[in-house]
């Protein structure tokens, strides 16, 4: 009798328990009386909205988790705008040149690079970076990697900046495109952030030199002076193959010519890059492992997005998959407290 009579679970009191008269016009004397029984019986009523919080509160966090992935899966390879990376260290730019002709290619460049130092003064470095970088007398050390681009790839990149190409070429000072907006991992968060790297000005003339050289502890590093380059323009578009650097250091552009002039006296190593886009990017690798070339190094871009992609698709599937069926358990455990209530 206790039992049918719910009387461990349904408390009663002298009070009138309270409903809102739009519930019995909406739903009828059901209803009200469904809703009465329910804040009578406390523990569905706790149980039912535990549910409820759970399932939100699980849908949001994991919707924000896997926005904030995608996101950075997008910022970490948004400069990244090739399928297929070639280079090596023993084998000549001329070489590397046959593989632009290869099967089902519609986009190539090639690309040489270099790793310099330049002095910045205080007021072109951002406040955010000081008492991030190394100073020394009054002025900030940055790594600066020289890229020189093809002659058609840079014309083709100067147009995406909206400059003259012929305006970096024939000069008395060379001129450069300075890339000033960089995207890093933060090491301690581990997400992406984009900022400026450096707050300068066309016009401005940045001194390049050779890495140091010699022993830090015993004597003090030297460097050889390059020469000097002017900003010919500042911009945050990225071309093909160009990697952004991380925070203390500077991309800097120039026509083949230039990087040729500029690094003509000087012991500084020069690798050479070819950066492809494809149609059908595994047959293409797949012609390039056929030529059999040890001295090579191949990295698929377009299959690493793949299994990238792949993997947030198989994790998407899985989190939203437990989250619709703690929903659906929610809704039924409603229709199922609600239906009990006006049975009662």
């Amino acid at each position: 009798m206790d039992a049918n009579r719910q009387t461990y679970d349904i408390k009663l009191t002298g009070k009138t328990v309270k409903t809102s008269k739009l519930v019995r016009k909406i739903f009828g004397l059901e209803a009200e009386i469904g809703l009465k029984n329910v804040k009578r019986n406390k523990k569905k009523y706790l149980a039912t909205v535990f549910s409820l919080v759970i399932s939100i509160v699980l849908f949001l966090s994991v919707t924000y988790f896997t926005d904030n992935l995608k996101k950075s899966l997008s910022m970490s390879q948004n400069d990244l705008k090739y399928d297929i990376q070639i280079y090596s260290t023993q084998v000549e730019k001329e070489d590397l040149t046959d593989y632009t002709k290869l099967d089902h290619v519609t986009k190539s460049t090639i690309i040489e690079e270099a790793s310099l130092v330049a002095l910045i003064e205080p007021e072109e470095v951002p406040d955010h970076l000081k008492n991030q970088l190394q100073a020394e007398d009054g002025k900030y050390h940055y790594n600066v990697m020289l890229h020189g681009l093809d002659p058609e790839s840079f014309e083709t990149y100067a147009e995406q900046v909206g400059v003259d190409a012929k305006e970096f070429t024939n000069q008395d000072t060379p001129r450069a495109i300075v890339i000033d907006q960089i995207t890093y991992e933060d090491g301690r968060t581990g997400k992406f952030i984009e900022t400026k790297s450096i707050q300068s000005e066309v016009g401005r003339k940045v001194n390049l030199f050779t890495m140091p050289i010699g022993d830090m502890e015993n004597e003090q590093p030297e460097s050889e002076v390059v020469g000097r380059v002017q900003v010919g323009a500042l911009t945050d578009q990225v071309a093909m193959g160009i990697h952004t650097v991380a925070i203390g250091g500077v991309n800097l552009i120039v026509p083949q010519a230039t990087m040729d002039s500029l690094l003509a006296n000087a012991a500084i190593e020069v690798t050479p890059y070819v950066y492809l886009n494809s149609s059908d990017p595994m047959a293409t690798q797949t012609a390039i492992e056929d030529r059999k070339d040890s001295n090579l190094h191949v990295f698929n871009l377009y299959q690493q997005r793949q299994q990238d992609e792949q993997m947030i698709m198989l994790m998407s599937v899985f989190t939203y998959g437990f989250i619709t069926l703690i929903s659906f358990i929610s809704i039924a455990n409603i229709f199922n407290t609600i239906s009990t209530s006006i049975s009662l």
